[in-house]
């Protein structure tokens, strides 16, 4: 799943199961706020970082009050000296702010 051009305040909720990733690629020009909203999600990924954020002018992850959130990077180590491969569950090159009143 990918966000490439956003073109007003967004906020996106994930609920369930998914395996793979969330990449939030946005022009940080822009002053468009992008938020994440766990809603009882388990996010894993055997190839990337199940959640990247490689761009946003405010970004934002959200854990809904009431609910439980895994997020599990499930691949052998990684070697971080690659630049294009980013070792963490939760990988971001921009200021991200974690709120909410859920587990994370």
């Amino acid at each position: 799943m990918s966000f490439g051009t956003i073109t007003e305040d967004t906020v996106y909720s994930v609920s369930g199961t998914l395996n793979g990733n969330i990449v939030v690629d946005a022009d940080e020009t822009e002053t468009y706020d992008f938020t994440l909203e766990l809603n009882g999600a388990d996010i894993a990924s055997s190839s990337s970082s199940p959640i990247v954020f490689l761009s946003a002018s405010n970004a934002e992850i959200s854990a809904k009050k009431g609910t439980e959130n895994f997020v599990t990077d499930s691949r052998d180590a990684v070697d971080s000296e690659e630049e294009d491969v980013y070792s963490a569950a939760i990988y971001s090159k921009v200021d991200l702010k974690l709120k909410g009143k859920g587990y994370l």
